[in-house]
């Protein structure tokens, strides 16, 4: 659920997918679900997706904080 993911953005400020589908467990649905439900959460602008350029050469993730 999207209210899930919500709740744990509140709890921990900010996750990249990785970790919020380890925190959401295995019963939650595919990292492509996921993603879908991130980008209807960041088009309604509930989240948004933090990441500088540099940071893709090293293989650092997105980072989705909750939009203030």
């Amino acid at each position: 659920k999207q209210i899930d993911i919500l709740e744990l953005l509140y709890k921990y400020r900010f996750s990249s997918r990785q970790l919020l589908l380890d925190s959401l467990g295995e019963g939650n649905g595919t990292d492509s679900n996921l993603y879908q439900k991130l980008e209807v959460l960041i088009t309604r602008g509930l989240v948004f997706k933090r990441h500088e350029p540099r940071q893709k050469l090293f293989g650092v993730p997105y980072a989705f904080p909750l939009h203030s």
